[in-house]
């Protein structure tokens, strides 16, 4: 780090190459080394069956795995950082390092000295300025990672930063540019024109300068994150990264998905969003309940029928210590829902053995009221929140942000609620439908826009079918294979139609020849087809989704319908069809009226579509 001077301007792809090339130079070898430092720390730990020589093998492991992506993707570092440091006692000097976007720093040899990378998704030291490199001074710690001696502070000032973005093409460097610039939107764009994933994929290694400035706030009062966006717009990335910053790292956190399946999708892109915290719990309200309260499990009702009463928290609050089954017996079977049953072992004194310093609720309009009554008496005083959600994505209950921070209890701080407004996911014909829906849902809701520059148009489309069977099935898989380019696809069915509709479906698909899944028992998605009801894919993403049966009968002109739809429309990244019925009798949804028809149906199976 030696001092001097920090140049202004981004370094010339042909100066970056220099250290790519050493990078792919020392690879390999220390490939090898790790491989070898791996199986010996292995067998150690199979020989002495300690605890201790377990963890380091793990730790061997990790960095071996680590080292194998980097080489494999051709991506061992995303960005740069170039500042000016200060210590305590105004001593100044000058460093230059690389960004990860793995959990562990890595240090290789640059003649004349080593360079080491940061890692973004721990969002230790310095990684921070990749977040906003528009802020001129940062005060950071670099007591985590030591990577510099500051006196007996571990405190820095930091000025004079630049940013920059690198974007490789195999093993070479293809540009530089300020952060936030052309890679930035290039490297979404490039993840967008592929398929969805069968698990949570960011859109970009960092946040935009919208996401940037509301993690810029972090006044310790304002402990309580509401996260507010439509589809597509970033909420969980966002989150993770919130809580990166702000919780400390050395204490458990929790990270709350409503369903099954969405835990799955998200569970794979934990480490790559920086939650690698100590302790780092991914769980359901279900498995909460399993672990605090086993006894209770007899009990669950997974998909009440009936909706949350007004009251229903304060009843549980007041429900009697012991014989919670005969509390249970008088009420309505929406107080056996996971949530309700969690709160009614907090109630009777169930605790987590060391409670969170840090909590995410994704999909939180999806969790019913005693869930986040629970999870604020199971959290520590002073932990951490993000609720991330979509008001206009909430099932059966309308969903209120400010509600559902009070339920968290008292002596959590001021909330504080932040809409994201620009959707990368969604292409513009899916965004635009999503938007006058929420629109026509809630005047006043936020209004959302989908980036210029993304890469598909999308479709939507209403299809009518006056025989709803296997040859319509053979022409949504050739629609959709044409649309998607035989990517993930989803036929999803009115909840109060599964598992019967599902079941159906899948007999009639596979007299075609296909083999779908249904998302009714196994709760987790592993690509290509599924048939689902809607309770199943909130929070996923496929590349072609059918709304089967988009009839009044099955959403009709209510809110709860309105949103139920919304939420089934934006699920689709390029192609969203509604299916509906030429019959009179059997009229179309209104929440579908306006979506422009799909003619002629004889010819879907033969032509692209949109």
């Amino acid at each position: 780090m030696p001092d001097g001077t920090v140049p202004q301007r981004p370094a010339s792809p042909a100066g970056e190459q220099t250290v790519a090339d050493a990078f792919f130079a020392w690879a390999p070898a220390e490939q090898v080394r790790r491989r070898q430092a791996s199986q010996e720390a292995l067998a150690r730990a199979r020989a002495g069956h300690d605890e201790v020589r377990w963890q380091v093998a793990e730790r061997a492991e990790a960095r071996l795995q680590q080292l194998t992506e980097m080489i494999a993707t051709h991506t061992p570092y995303f960005a740069r950082i170039r500042c000016r440091v200060a210590d305590g006692s105004g001593q100044a000097a000058a460093l230059d390092v690389r960004v990860s976007n793995y959990a562990r720093s890595e240090s290789f040899p640059v003649p004349p000295g080593p360079r080491e990378m940061l890692d973004v998704s721990h969002l230790t030291a310095l990684a921070d300025l990749v977040r906003h490199p528009g802020q001129p001074t940062l005060t950071v710690s670099l007591t985590e990672r030591q990577l510099l001696q500051a006196g007996g502070t571990g405190r820095l000032q930091v000025t004079d930063a630049v940013v920059e973005d690198i974007e490789w093409d195999g093993e070479r460097i293809h540009r530089t540019a300020p952060r936030f610039g052309a890679v930035f939107e290039d490297r979404v764009r490039r993840r967008l024109q592929g398929t969805a994933s069968t698990s949570l994929e960011a859109m970009a290694d960092v946040l935009d300068a919208e996401q940037s400035r509301i993690l810029a706030q972090r006044d310790p009062r304002r402990r309580v994150l509401l996260l507010d966006g439509p589809a597509g717009t970033g909420k969980t990335v966002v989150a993770a990264h919130r809580i990166a910053l702000v919780a400390p790292p050395d204490r458990p956190g929790l990270y709350v998905a409503p369903s099954a399946t969405l835990a799955a999708y998200l569970r794979p892109a934990l480490p790559r969003l920086g939650l690698t915290q100590a302790g780092t719990h991914l769980a359901t309200p279900e498995d909460l309940l399993a672990q605090l309260a086993p006894a209770l499990m007899r009990w669950v009702v997974r998909d009440p029928q009936s909706s949350w009463p007004a009251d229903g928290v304060r009843r549980i609050r007041s429900a009697p210590d012991k014989d919670p089954g005969r509390f249970l017996a008088a009420q309505p079977d929406a107080f056996r829902h996971p949530a309700a049953l969690l709160l009614l072992a907090v109630r009777t004194g169930a605790r987590l053995a060391v409670p969170p310093a840090w909590v995410i609720v994704d999909e939180v309009q999806s969790l019913p009221a005693p869930g986040l009554a629970a999870l604020g008496a199971l959290a520590a005083p002073d932990a951490w929140w993000v609720l991330a959600g979509d008001p206009l994505q909430a099932d059966r209950d309308p969903f209120v942000f400010a509600d559902a921070a009070r339920l968290l209890g008292p002596g959590r701080g001021i909330p504080q609620r932040v809409h994201l407004r620009q959707a990368y996911r969604l292409p513009p014909v899916i965004h635009g439908a999503a938007a006058a829906l929420r629109q026509r849902l809630d005047p006043n809701a936020p209004v959302s826009t989908s980036v210029r520059w993304h890469p598909v148009p999308g479709v939507v489309r209403r299809w009518v079918v006056a025989a709803p069977g296997a040859a319509a099935m053979a022409d949504w898989l050739a629609m959709a294979q044409s649309a998607s380019h035989a990517g993930t696809m989803a036929v999803i069915v009115p909840d109060e139609m599964a598992p019967p509709a599902v079941d159906a479906l899948g007999r009639a698909l596979e007299a075609l020849g296909s083999a779908p899944e249904r998302l009714t028992d196994d709760p987790v998605y592993r690509g290509g087809l599924v048939l689902a009801p809607l309770a199943r894919v909130r929070g996923l993403e496929f590349d072609a989704v059918l709304i089967w049966d988009a009839s009044l009968r099955a959403y009709p002109d209510t809110p709860e319908a309105g949103r139920r739809l919304y939420t089934a429309l934006t699920r689709a990244r390029r192609l969203a069809v509604a299916l509906v019925s030429p019959d009179p009798a059997d009229p179309m949804s209104p929440w579908v009226s306006a979506w422009p028809s799909l003619e002629p149906t004889p010819a879907i199976a033969t032509r692209p579509v949109g």
